[in-house]
């Protein structure tokens, strides 16, 4: 069997993998064969750790070891519960399967890969030259309790929640028809969508068929959508993934409720809702007017250090 075979049986002993990390969403997002997984296994031949990834090609062919568009993480999947044992055999056990993971890397020049929040240990890559950079993204727990949820957001965001009151809430509108919106609002801002319709529909098609995800949005009494989102979702979180709301609805109040409505709807699968975060001040602003808790996690990165020496020789040729 090949890794990848391997991983597909693996991932389905393994409820609690992450979403971005089935291999049916590297399917849709990265290609069937443009991804690949490092597995370690036991000296039972059992797999104790999985490290999927992207294969990419950069400017002038550089190898690129990388997430797959709108994938927020990948990074590794171990086998054991932290909870169970000791922290001094927790880090030593995931010093041994780092150190694994690392001697199976392929060759790169730019590896690019963000770990899930829960494995805050990234030393044996340190140790190996790689670097990293804490992001963040915000989280709302235990959202079950949508009382408390509520309670939680700032004032403002009650205010336009019950602003948009009237709106009615509607579900699944058509792939296409939500990326030609996604197209519209994004051009409004003189920019373009950096993922092609085929992979946005394809992604779509993939997450209804295995149930993990929905089309959320909103409309006025004249048939008009103020708001759109995608969210998906697994054993563990719900996320939201792509939305987008129209300049003219900015004060219309959709956006806000209908990020409530998503929390109410997908509570009944998940006790957490992710926003993903954002580096971005405004945007981070607004995930955080929700009540939700800043969360950590590590973007692992490493460049090889002949590529920019590449590039520069390159661009002093093309100015002769």
């Amino acid at each position: 069997m090949t890794n990848k075979e391997k991983y597909i049986d693996f991932y389905n002993q393994h409820p609690d993998i992450c979403i971005y990390s089935s291999p049916w969403w590297l399917d849709a997002t990265a290609g069937e064969k443009n991804w690949d997984v490092i597995l370690v296994e036991d000296k039972n031949l059992n797999i104790i750790a999985s490290f999927p990834y992207a294969n990419s090609r950069g400017r002038f062919g550089a190898k690129g070891i990388s997430l797959p568009t709108l994938t927020q993480k990948l990074g590794p999947y171990i086998v054991y519960d932290p909870n169970k044992i000791s922290e001094m055999k927790r880090i030593g056990y995931e010093h041994e399967v780092y150190t694994k993971i690392i001697e199976q890397l392929p060759k790169f020049n730019i590896f690019s890969i963000n770990f899930d929040q829960k494995y805050k240990n990234w030393l044996p890559f340190y140790w190996a030259g790689f670097r990293q950079t804490t992001r963040y993204s915000y989280r709302i727990l235990n959202i079950k309790e949508h009382a408390v949820v509520f309670n939680g957001y700032a004032k403002s965001k009650k205010q336009k929640i019950q602003k948009a009151k009237n709106l009615c809430l509607k579900y699944d509108l058509d792939f296409n028809k939500f990326y030609d919106y996604f197209e519209e609002t994004i051009k409004e801002r003189g920019e373009k969508v950096s993922y092609s319709r085929e992979l946005f529909v394809n992604l779509c098609k993939a997450v209804y068929e295995h149930d993990q995800g929905r089309i959320f949005y909103c409309e006025d009494e004249t048939g008009n959508i103020h708001a759109v989102n995608l969210t998906v979702w697994d054993n563990e979180a719900a996320y939201y993934l792509v939305a987008m709301r129209k300049s003219d609805y900015k004060t219309s109040g959709g956006t806000e409720f209908l990020v409530d409505e998503t929390i109410k709807y997908v509570s009944q699968f998940v006790d957490i809702f992710d926003f993903e975060g954002s580096m971005i001040k405004g945007v981070e602003e607004s995930f955080r007017y929700y009540g939700a808790n800043q969360t950590e996690y590590y973007s692992v990165y490493k460049e090889n250090s002949k590529i920019r020496p590449l590039f520069r020789d390159i661009k002093n040729l093309l100015k002769k």
